[in-house]
């Protein structure tokens, strides 16, 4: 097949839940199913097959036009009879985790002119401690696929590493958002507010609040009515309240827990900047969130967070255990507030350039024509 004649081309997109859970990979899954149903509206090509372990039908009940379905709820051997009847005829299988690999293998014996494909998002791949273990068999199966699409560098030298793969094996392919409007006016009338929206499971340590819960006396030396409200709940809440005590800000800082859509619109809107120093983020698109309501960001450097903000236009990049330069930057923003508006206008601009359904629609096409080429 030529390059011309890819959009014609017959695809299976196989992947684990995604519309029965809700989270960042659902989202992302979702979003690749959208692109390819538009894809093949554009082409008139062929309807892309949908295989999805995890989900039963019921829970695709709202599904794309131009797209088939297959939901296999939890049984591998109903997955694994779909997926090899989906790619009899099919040119390319896109996997949406590397749990999937084992299933790549038996599909390319199936059709062995396959062409396979890969998405990766961060800590599923990265093989660093305290992420997901790197099976010994998955870099000897990730060998034969002919990309793996990686939403971000970042991500993508880290897997590089950890399954000893050639760059060239990569390309990235960022996340998106599904929608945007105008940034909407903030709510100036009460205290400044610092937010961070995350989990607080026991693996999210690195996102490090801890970093701006230090940062917080030197802050509410110069802003005495600053606040910092953290929205999101798990394991480590309650250190985190404790530090806070200790350090003598508790009174100034708001742990939410989890909140409704109200709620969280409500606190973005009563916010002056979004901060978030991790050093775990395989892509970043809490900052995208963020700058679609017009937010300054603050992000750490030692992730793909700063591949995605650019220091000094739309926010800051620091290091994510220096509390005094968070400290600083903070200050600068909440003692500017023409400087803070500039940022997280630049941002929202940024998200409608470089970060909405278009553009990932657009790069999944050149994807798919790169990996027939």
């Amino acid at each position: 097949m030529s390059r011309a004649d890819v959009q014609a081309g017959r695809i299976v997109f196989a992947a684990l839940e995604s519309y029965s859970m809700v989270g960042g990979l659902q989202q992302f899954n979702r979003r690749v199913v959208s692109a390819l149903s538009s894809l093949a509206e554009n082409a008139h090509a062929p309807h892309p097959v949908v295989v999805l372990k995890g989900d039963k039908p019921t829970d695709v009940a709202d599904r794309p036009e131009r797209v088939r379905f297959h939901a296999c709820g939890a049984s591998r051997i109903q997955f694994a009879r779909q997926l090899l009847t989906a790619v009899t005829s099919a040119d390319i299988l896109l996997l949406g985790h590397v749990n999937l690999l084992p299933f790549a293998l038996l599909a390319r014996l199936r059709r062995p002119r396959l062409r396979v494909v890969l998405f990766v998002h961060g800590h599923d791949v990265w093989g660093t401690p305290g992420t997901r273990p790197v099976r010994w068999w998955e870099p000897l199966l990730a060998r034969s696929l002919n990309r793996v699409a990686s939403v971000s560098a970042f991500t993508a030298g880290r897997m590089a590493k950890s399954f000893r793969l050639p760059a060239s094996t990569f390309s990235v392919f960022p996340n998106a958002v599904d929608a945007l409007t105008a940034a909407p006016a903030k709510d100036s009338s009460g205290a400044p507010h610092l937010l961070t929206v995350s989990r607080l499971a026991a693996h999210d340590g690195g996102k490090h609040h801890d970093t701006v819960l230090q940062a917080m006396p030197r802050i509410l030396q110069e802003i005495p009515e600053a606040k910092y409200q953290v929205i999101g709940d798990g394991v480590l809440r309650p250190g985190l309240e404790q530090m806070a005590r200790d350090l003598g800000v508790a009174d100034s800082v708001i742990f939410s827990g989890r909140v409704s859509d109200e709620d969280l619109a409500r606190a973005y809107a009563e916010a002056e900047i979004f901060v978030m120093p991790s050093e775990k983020e395989g892509f970043g698109i809490v900052f995208l969130e963020a700058w679609q309501r017009g937010l300054p960001v603050i992000c750490g450097t030692a992730d793909a967070a700063h591949e995605v903000v650019s220091d000094g236009v739309d926010g800051f990049a620091i290091p994510h255990d220096d509390p005094g330069q968070l400290a600083d930057k903070v200050i600068s923003l909440l003692k500017d507030p023409a400087l803070a508006r500039r940022m997280g206008e630049a941002g929202h601009d940024k998200v409608a350039s470089q970060y909405m359904m278009p553009r990932f629609t657009a790069n999944l096409d050149q994807l798919l024509k790169d990996v027939m080429a």
